[in-house]
C-alpha cells in the first residue's frame, strides 16, 4: 500500500492487481500526519468492521479521515474523533457491505 496525499492510495488486491482509491480534493492547510490519520483509520476499520465492509471501501472511508486531518493545523489535534468516523459509516450505503455478508446491520 502507498499512499499518496492527495492522489489517494495505491495497492495490491488479492489477485494481485494494482488498485487506485482516489483521495476527496480539500484545501490543505497542514499535511502533517496525513498518513497516521490514514493509517489509524483503517486499522480501526479492520479491528471493528470485520469483513462486512469491502477493503476497498475502508481504504476508501481511511482516506477521507486523512484528507479531513489535513484542513486543521497541528497532527493529533487535527485528526478526527470517532465519532467522524461513525458518521461516514453510517452514511454508506449497503451496496457497499461485501457480498454474502448478512450479519451487519443496514
Amino acid at each position: 500500500m502507498v499512499t499518496m496525499g492527495g492522489n489517494g492510495v495505491v495497492y495490491l488486491d488479492e489477485s494481485g492487481d494494482v488498485t487506485h482509491v482516489p483521495c476527496n480534493k480539500v484545501r490543505a492547510v497542514d499535511t502533517t500526519g496525513a498518513g497516521d490519520a490514514f493509517i489509524g483509520a483503517l486499522a480501526s476499520l479492520m479491528a471493528r468492521d470485520g469483513k462486512f465492509l469491502a477493503f476497498r471501501e475502508k481504504v476508501k472511508l481511511s482516506c477521507a479521515v486523512a484528507s479531513e486531518s489535513v484542513t486543521k493545523k497541528g497532527t493529533q489535534s487535527s485528526y478526527p474523533d470517532k465519532e467522524f468516523l461513525d458518521n461516514l459509516l453510517k452514511d454508506m450505503s449497503c451496496s457497499t457491505r461485501v457480498p454474502g455478508e448478512t450479519t451487519a446491520p443496514c
